[in-house]
């Protein structure tokens, strides 16, 4: 359910709050959290890839709120796994933004955050669920934050150059 009085509060009043940072490509990794942080196996090569194309590997936790702000605003293409970095960004993604939000758990968390980024930002939002599998703590009865997906990399792949996020990947092995 849109709440457009709140979105229209909750934006920043002041853009040039949060400009300056360089218009790039982003990926917001997840990668630097720690083992016990919900994650993908392999998250590098996913970087890696991303990286290739031109993309800066961001790591949303290493900055403060108002350069996160920055950079998720000059971005023009957001790519990372579904994660609370997501919902910061939806205060300032533009709404010409590509946003590639990979599944990295079986849950209605995608759904969730996908409609949450769509109805703040307005941008257009390619939901990518290339999921093998999930792992989860031993003795642990259900997926939550530190549960750890396995994706199919090249279905990944395929995605992301269907989508137009990627142009130089061919294959991606895996």
């Amino acid at each position: 359910m849109r709440a457009p009085c709140f979105i229209a509060v909750s934006q920043p009043q002041d853009r040039a709050v949060i400009s300056g940072a360089p218009e790039r490509q982003r990926d917001i990794s997840r990668a630097s959290l720690g083992q016990t942080k919900g994650r993908v196996f392999a998250e590098s090569r996913i970087e890696a890839m991303l990286a290739a194309e031109g993309y800066e590997i961001y790591h949303p936790q290493l900055h403060s709120q108002l350069d996160q702000l920055a950079r998720y605003r000059a971005a023009r293409h957001v790519v990372g796994l579904d994660g609370s970095a997501f919902h910061l960004a939806a205060f300032a993604l533009a709404p010409e933004t590509k946003i590639g939000l990979i599944a990295r758990r079986t849950t209605a968390l995608q759904d969730y955050l996908t409609d949450h980024l769509q109805q703040f930002t307005g941008a257009e939002i390619h939901s990518i669920n290339v999921l093998r599998d999930v792992w989860v703590n031993k003795g642990q009865t259900r997926v939550d934050y530190s549960a750890i997906g396995e994706l199919d990399f090249p279905a990944l792949a395929a995605a992301l150059r269907k989508s137009g996020f990627l142009k130089k990947c061919r294959k991606w092995k895996t």
